[in-house]
């Protein structure tokens, strides 16, 4: 008995009817034989396989990736920083991913995405997402190239053009340093600083600064400012509880870290517990386990990295997942070269990314040692794009020419290559 299904009378009668006008249907065309002609990638235009995919590897352990393509576009992308061991392992990763999407077409991101991560399903965890992060936003930067847009429109368009930024406030035990930093930030025009408080993962240890640190703070910026206190996983729950009791009165746009935040439920206990907004997620990696921290009730603000949690179609993902709970969606972000071009990206086109971001590009007189020599890092960081980011008036332009809309500066490649590098596709 034949396969192909029988139509009925009044079907008939409907396409047939299509039939007479030109509007032969796909459902008629395969009942009686006729064969229906689908899309081939040259309809759609020319296939952009990728060609290679090469690690940039600056002063022995600031690895960027380099995705190139048989067109001739290339895209660069940038895991999160690691130190000269770690450099190692990352460039190891980023082979094996390599070999998985050579001969891939690169605009096919969503799948390519899938791909990296089943295929690495055994060894998933941070330094693995980092790895995809890299290629993942190359990836997005090709896209953005071959159409001739920047990223942030392929995302659903600009929802605004221009970021407010924080200035991080690295941690000093001595509270009045931190005020003078913090009123040297909003001098600048910050409108916003972030104090980092505490002793990093130190569980309670003492002394423990933060309440007076954050008090002189307040006084220095006024009350117009916004402030934001990172714990860095610094308390146990009970200790966590209190300060934010203590710290309330000092009206704190968002806490981050108060306890270990691979800890969900110690996470809830505390942000039920304060009226302080709780994040969760700067160190994360899994779209399902932001899942989890809003189902459980451990964040009112999640930080998706695009330099560590497999990309910017994680951080798109993980910005409407909050939206469909009423959280907020802050990018945690200490890159000041590629992975800031991401981050603004993103927060060009999430609407709830409504509260100011993270931002290392801070004058002198804020930093903790601004008399320091400058490093081979400082340099890279500075003048590694051929039009580095200012921040003017607290904000940040969203880079507008296509892809990432930053290009790398090759004299600072060539100055700091570990590993060969053909400037010429740059």
């Amino acid at each position: 008995m034949s396969s192909k299904r029988l139509f009925s009378r009044k079907e008939f009668f409907k396409h047939s009817a299509m039939a007479s006008l030109g509007l032969a249907s796909a459902p008629l065309l395969a009942a009686t034989g006729a064969s229906e002609e689908k899309p081939r990638n040259d309809q759609r235009g020319t296939v952009m396989k990728i060609k290679d995919i090469r690690p940039i590897v600056l002063a022995g352990r600031y690895v960027f990736v380099q995705v190139l393509t048989e067109d001739g576009i290339s895209g660069i992308g940038q895991p999160s920083q690691t130190g000269p061991n770690n450099a190692k392992v990352m460039l190891s990763w980023i082979e094996s991913l390599r070999n998985m999407l050579v001969g891939e077409d690169a605009r096919d991101i969503e799948r390519l995405w899938e791909k990296m991560l089943i295929g690495t399903y055994k060894a998933q965890g941070r330094a693995m997402s980092m790895a995809i992060s890299g290629v993942e936003i190359a990836l997005w930067d090709i896209l953005g190239k071959s159409a001739g847009l920047p990223v942030c429109r392929l995302l659903g368009g600009v929802y605004r053009d221009k970021v407010r930024m924080y200035a991080t406030l690295t941690r000093d035990k001595n509270p009045g340093n931190m005020a003078r930093r913090a009123a040297a930030a909003v001098e600048s025009g910050f409108t916003a600083v972030k104090a980092q408080v505490s002793t990093r993962w130190g569980f309670d240890a003492k002394p423990d600064t933060t309440i007076e640190s954050v008090r002189l703070i307040r006084k220095a910026i006024g009350d117009d400012v916004d402030l934001i206190v990172d714990a860095n996983s610094a308390w146990t729950v009970p200790t966590a509880i209190r300060m934010c009791r203590d710290l309330e009165p000092f009206r704190i746009l968002f806490l981050e870290q108060p306890v270990p935040e691979r800890d969900l439920d110690a996470l809830a206990a505390v942000n039920k517990a304060t009226d302080i907004p709780i994040t969760f997620g700067e160190e994360d990696w899994s779209l399902w386990r932001y899942k989890d921290a809003i189902v459980r009730g451990a964040a009112e603000v999640l930080q998706a990295d695009p330099i560590k949690a497999a990309g910017i179609l994680t951080c798109k993902k993980v910005a409407i997942l909050a939206e469909a709970f009423s959280k907020m969606y802050t990018p945690h972000n200490t890159s000041k070269t590629i992975g800031m071009a991401a981050t603004l990206q993103i927060v060009a086109s999430v609407p709830n990314a409504r509260y100011p971001h993270e931002c290392l590009i801070i004058p002198k007189a804020v930093q903790t040692n601004p008399q320091r020599n400058i490093s081979a890092g400082d340099e890279i960081n500075r003048h590694l794009l051929q039009n580095p980011f200012e921040v003017v008036n607290g904000r940040i332009d969203v880079p507008q020419g296509p892809g990432l809309g930053v290009q790398l500066n090759p004299d600072i490649v060539k100055k700091y290559a570990s590993t060969p590098v053909d400037l010429g596709t740059l």
